[in-house]
């Protein structure tokens, strides 16, 4: 079910550019995501809210999709979901997924050299659903070394947020009771609402576990969507871990 390593590996790899971005409906944008990636040399593309079926794949050239697809049974419309679009030139495999609540989520590992693997998770948590942090846990302890990126759809001043919600608040509290965390995000709002245009948050964001890199997050103002696409750019070169405040 789950596919082999890809063993063509890029032994000197000295940064890893990460974009993170809710779509609203990938296919219908598709050849503006083709031209984003190029510009700005993406390795790892981590997408929520695909709205993808079983059987579609809008392919990447020298790329690898991964995705998970949201299965209504009840509805016609295509709703959720999450992909990873990764480099064929990086050593990388899918995992299985967790049983998750209120959360959905696509997983790889990526191997770095000879000796380091990361694991990267596209992460949605469902606006219509109770937040669950058990979900957070869940993926946390895919691995000891997790980059978990998406659209929490929770806002607190910990990445930035003006205002606290709810969500954020319980994200916070939870995060604060672990060891070796840190938080990456931007300064600057990644959601916009049309029906509330001053009401602007930061709902995608970073969180990196025993990640020992440097980072550092740019928002940007292209693709069509509500959200604004993130670019995390890592350093591969080792510094000191800071835990969640």
């Amino acid at each position: 079910m789950f596919s082999t390593p890809n063993r063509r590996n890029l032994q000197n790899l000295h940064s890893l550019r990460i974009g993170c971005w809710n779509a609203c409906g990938l296919r219908r944008q598709f050849d503006e995501v083709i031209q984003f990636v190029t510009d700005h040399d993406i390795d790892i593309f981590l997408i929520q809210e695909t709205f993808l079926q079983p059987g579609q794949t809008p392919n990447i050239p020298n790329f690898t999709l991964y995705k998970n697809d949201r299965i209504s049974i009840n509805s016609r419309r295509t709703s959720g979901g999450t992909c990873i679009y990764v480099k064929k030139a990086l050593v990388h495999y899918q995992i299985p997924t967790p049983e998750l609540e209120s959360t959905e989520a696509t997983i790889i590992n990526l191997n770095i050299g000879n000796k380091t693997q990361i694991t990267f998770i596209s992460i949605y948590c469902k606006t219509h659903h109770r937040f669950n942090t058990n979900d957070i846990n869940k993926l946390l302890n895919v691995n000891r070394n997790v980059i978990i990126a998406g659209d929490f759809n929770a806002t607190h001043a910990a990445w930035n947020n003006v205002k606290n919600n709810q969500r954020g608040i319980q994200l916070n509290k939870f995060l604060n009771t672990k060891q070796n965390l840190k938080i990456i995000a931007s300064n600057s709002p990644t959601r916009f609402s049309p029906s509330t245009p001053h009401t602007l948050n930061i709902l995608d964001f970073a969180i990196f576990q025993n990640i020992p890199y440097n980072a550092n997050t740019n928002v940007l103002t292209e693709l069509n969507s509500d959200h604004l696409p993130i670019v995390i750019d890592v350093a591969m070169s080792k510094t000191t871990t800071h835990s969640t405040t």
